[in-house]
């Protein structure tokens, strides 16, 4: 990760939050015999956001992190067995005790009214109650965490929750419309984030996605244009903003945002797409291979891009590299359908 960009501070600051927490801390095998909250049985007891992984992979390694979301995702093997039945990071204790996510610091020292902590707990009658959804406001540096969180997905697209998520407030209209967002639930998210919620890049860019998706595209590209305003870092709200403009006719501000997002991140999967839709639209088909080239590159487990690569290709008459692409593009399950029928169109025997 890049030094002082804005990903790495955000990881200095979950560093901080951390510290601050001023918790009781424990040896790295505090629970002596009972492991129970770490195991995939105890997973419902525990959230665990990218950032944390982002944070475990910076501090102790990449394979750490991995193993770790692939624990909280419950993931199988080829036999259906979970791959991690237990915490990958537990042996005879914590071995990534220092640098373990916040749901593991927190648990045992505070417990959910009408939840009950595992049996044999040490911390048992120790711990503090707070009332049903009331984490964020009970449990010390869980509203800052989340904000740290929904920071993140100004900067990383994917930066969402890995394994199970944590309630949101109630209270809160920006938490009640990213529901209303999560099923695509438009007119009342938009209801939600019109009552009067605290201005930020990321609640801006909520309603840029809201107002986009109600087809209001001016609407949308005056919350992008804000969100960029408040987070001057954040490509994934200027690459938002370009596409809106796009297709709200901004052309030419929108191919300008767009190469402004490439300029700085040169291997931009999703900018240098959009980029080369813009040059098929106006029939420049060498220039949006060029693009198409490079979005599969940056991003080569996406294949609809190598649906339009071999588009460009099809149309500069460049038969051989076109089948190239559908050839890959057919070995993923997602599009082999459509690479199959392409292929058949043109005269291509399937293998």
């Amino acid at each position: 990760m890049i030094e002082n960009s804005p990903e790495k501070k955000l990881l200095d600051r979950l560093e901080q939050l951390y510290a601050e927490q001023q918790l009781p801390t424990s040896p790295h095998n505090a629970c002596g015999s009972c492991f129970t909250c770490c195991t995939a049985r105890g997973l419902t007891r525990h959230a665990v956001s990218e950032l944390e992984l982002a944070y475990l992979a910076d501090r102790v390694s990449p394979a750490a992190a991995d193993a770790m979301r692939s624990y909280v995702r419950r993931e199988r093997n080829e036999a259906g067995e979970l791959r991690y039945p237990v915490c990958p990071h537990y042996q005879e204790g914590c071995t990534v005790y220092p640098h373990r996510p916040f749901s593991c610091r927190v648990f045992g020292h505070f417990r959910e009214q009408g939840s009950r902590l595992p049996e044999g707990c040490l911390l048992s009658g120790s711990e503090r109650e707070f009332p049903r959804g009331g984490a964020l406001s009970s449990v010390p540096g869980s509203s800052e965490l989340r904000e740290l969180v929904r920071e993140l997905s100004l900067y990383e697209p994917a930066a969402s929750q890995a394994g199970t998520v944590e309630p949101g407030d109630p209270h809160d209209p920006l938490d009640r419309a990213l529901v209303h967002v999560a099923a695509r639930r438009w007119p009342e998210a938009l209801k939600e984030l019109s009552q009067g919620v605290r201005e930020s890049a990321f609640a801006l860019q909520t309603l840029g996605l809201v107002q986009s998706s109600l087809g209001d595209l001016p609407a949308a590209v005056r919350a992008y244009a804000r969100a960029c305003e408040l987070a001057p870092d954040s490509l994934e709200c200027l690459c938002q903003l370009g596409s809106t403009r796009l297709f709200a006719g901004e052309f030419a501000r929108g191919v300008q945002d767009l190469e402004a997002v490439v300029a700085r991140s040169p291997e931009h999967a999703a900018a240098l797409s959009m980029l080369g839709s813009c040059y098929t639209l106006a029939s420049d088909h060498a220039g949006a291979a060029h693009y198409y080239e490079r979005a599969v590159r940056a991003a080569p487990d996406q294949p609809e891009l190598r649906l339009r690569l071999a588009s460009a290709y099809l149309e500069q008459q460049n038969i051989a590299a076109a089948r190239e692409q559908l050839e890959a593009a057919r070995a993923f399950e997602a599009t082999r359908e459509v690479a199959e029928r392409a292929l058949l169109a043109g005269g291509f025997e399937l293998d």
